[in-house]
């Protein structure tokens, strides 16, 4: 029992080492945002996936033949007919269940061009999968990949990164317990000032090293 205390040596090192604390303070500040966020993702997903189930419900499916020969302008009854399995792809908009499932592959970027070609050859009532029968199906996929692998998914780095520097103020006010805000960061700009560093204006190089170090150096 007592060597199991050695797990509680980690929790040691974050409460004396100040960068840490910050870090670990600022991922257990910022669950409540990163809770919003996914509200507002799950929000998103649901309208594209009602979305996706008007326009591709029940156009998902395929001939699965044993050999995996070509599938394309193959409907249901010729698939029966030639000993071929009439099914839909793992990836489809048949149910709500199925369309989030999809929505989460096209999010984690594993694979969309794949989804989004089954969903552009997807079926024709008469004669089953053909090559770009649903040409403008590009666009529903294009701007849901944009929209959630590039813009949602950043929200959840935004939400840290807000989190951290604000961890960061009150560790630093901690020092400063007697100051009030506008104090804090007039302290806080004098700081920034005194770290600038003014942009050198020469012109070319001199030819001398030692002139040359000089110059870098100062």
């Amino acid at each position: 029992v007592l060597r199991m205390l050695r797990v509680l040596r980690p929790l040691r090192f974050l409460s004396s080492n100040k960068n840490m604390k910050i870090v670990v303070s600022s991922l257990l500040e910022s669950i409540g945002g990163i809770a919003n966020v996914l509200i507002v993702i799950f929000i998103i997903w649901i309208m594209f996936g009602i979305l996706g189930m008007n326009l591709l419900s029940g156009k998902m499916f395929y001939c699965n033949y044993p050999d995996n020969r070509s599938y394309y302008k193959i409907n249901q009854m010729q698939c029966l007919a030639t000993n071929g399995v009439w099914t839909t792809f793992g990836w489809n908009f048949d149910n709500i269940f199925n369309a989030l499932v999809t929505l989460f592959i096209l999010t984690s970027g594993e694979n969309w061009p794949g989804l989004m070609f089954s969903a552009m050859d997807s079926e024709v009532a008469t004669s089953g999968p053909d090559y770009y029968a649903n040409f403008y199906m590009y666009t529903f996929y294009l701007i849901f990949v944009l929209l959630s692998s590039f813009l949602l998914m950043n929200l959840f780095t935004g939400v840290m990164f807000m989190q951290f520097i604000t961890e960061q103020d009150k560790e630093k006010k901690k020092n400063f317990r007697m100051i009030t805000d506008e104090q804090f960061n007039w302290m806080i700009m004098q700081r920034m000032i005194i770290d600038q560093k003014p942009e050198s204006l020469q012109g070319e190089l001199p030819d001398n090293r030692l002139r040359i170090l000089l110059i870098n150096m100062s």
